[in-house]
């Protein structure tokens, strides 16, 4: 309670400066971090985990150490949010037919089988976040948005990004945009169609939503919908 109140006070306090509205909303953001940092939650005072240390006889302390252990051989000093060994990509993970049909330096493009007699003429290209990878939208046959457009008869190609490296650190979203397009108009020549619906998810979606404007800017019409 004593650090909620001492936040709420600090808040108060930058709220009611003579600051502009800008500079305002600026010391609340530095606040939030500090403060946030320094939350009680964030400490070996944590109430819960107190409270579970007792409850576990010092087990849930020395589970904790030994989780602390494997993260710094194993994942850089990262806490492991999951089983690293549990996935497999093609095993179990991202299990959808299909094949890279185009490869450039950044991304690859991956094209679905169909599995339905007929498909829709225009095809769907899915543009994952930069950070993530392509098997989000493949995670299992249950929880796959790949199979779940090819059961509905759309060709479906998502993107698969490569992963940058300090030689990359020149990449802009001008560098991403151009991949892109290039892409696109593979998914085009493959499929005949004359235009795509585009769906892009997290950073791909910004990518996405400016390569929109880059194309009506330009005069290029080569999307039908953006999701």
């Amino acid at each position: 309670q004593t650090y909620l109140a001492w936040r709420k006070e600090l808040h108060s306090w930058i709220s009611h400066s003579d600051l502009s509205p800008q500079d305002i909303s600026r010391g609340q953001f530095v606040i939030n971090l500090l403060t946030e940092a320094m939350s009680p939650t964030n400490s070996l005072s944590n109430p819960a985990a107190v409270k579970r240390f007792f409850e576990t006889g010092g087990k849930s302390l020395l589970d904790g150490l030994g989780h602390l252990a494997k993260d710094l051989v194993n994942n850089g000093g990262m806490p492991s949010q999951v089983d690293m060994d549990a996935f497999e990509v093609g095993k179990n993970l991202a299990t959808t037919e299909g094949a890279v049909v185009f490869r450039n330096d950044v991304l690859e493009l991956i094209q679905y089988r169909p599995i339905t007699e007929s498909v829709h003429e225009r095809p769907l290209l899915v543009v994952p976040p930069q950070i993530n990878k392509f098997y989000v939208f493949d995670l299992s046959p249950d929880k796959s948005l790949a199979r779940f457009c090819l059961r509905n008869g759309v060709q479906t190609f998502i993107v698969s990004w490569r992963n940058p490296t300090k030689s990359q650190r020149e990449w802009g979203l001008t560098t991403y945009i151009e991949a892109l397009k290039e892409a696109i108009e593979v998914v085009l020549s493959i499929t005949g169609s004359k235009d795509l619906n585009l769906l892009g998810a997290c950073s791909g979606g910004i990518t996405t939503a400016t390569l929109v404007g880059h194309y009506v800017a330009s005069g290029e019409k080569k999307v039908n919908a953006f999701t």
